[in-house]
């Protein structure tokens, strides 16, 4: 499957989306202490020849945002009950090529585009988290991580 982040959750649970498989997965100790896999969500309508590249949360950690390189989109899921569920709310188009990285600031997904030597802001909107089209191009050469100043 090609484990590639891992994200945790206010919850406890930790989130890892694969690289080769194009899954999310919650993982979750038991009352011993080893780690299970609690629940898993694939991202439909990914192509066979994609992979994915990054997780990061909304600021309240309700959504999941998976970026997948290839067909250049971000799997958006929703966090269910207390974190041991996520659901597939959509497959949105990042408007750049090869989304390797992306974070999410204020209301606003920034994404590196890395062989489109991007970055490109997308709106998020309030009510779904889902982003909209491309608000933004910043030329940057070959963008492979975002870190965002606070």
């Amino acid at each position: 499957s090609g484990p590639r982040h891992g994200l945790w959750h206010p919850s406890g649970h930790l989130y890892v989306v694969t690289e080769l498989s194009r899954e999310v997965f919650v993982l979750a100790p038991d009352r011993e202490g080893r780690w299970h896999v609690r629940s898993g969500q694939p991202l439909l309508g990914t192509l066979d020849t994609d992979t994915a590249a990054e997780l990061c949360a909304s600021r309240d950690g309700s959504t999941l945002y998976a970026g997948v390189r290839g067909s250049d989109t971000v799997g958006v899921l929703s966090v269910c009950g207390a974190g041991e569920t996520l659901q597939l709310l959509a497959l949105a188009e990042t408007g750049t090529h090869w989304p390797r990285h992306h974070v999410v600031v204020d209301d606003t997904l920034l994404v590196a585009g890395q062989l489109a030597h991007e970055i490109v802001s997308l709106p998020l909107d309030a009510r779904t988290g889902v982003p909209g089209r491309v608000r933004h191009r910043t030329a940057s050469p070959s963008p492979t991580r975002l870190l965002p100043m606070r």
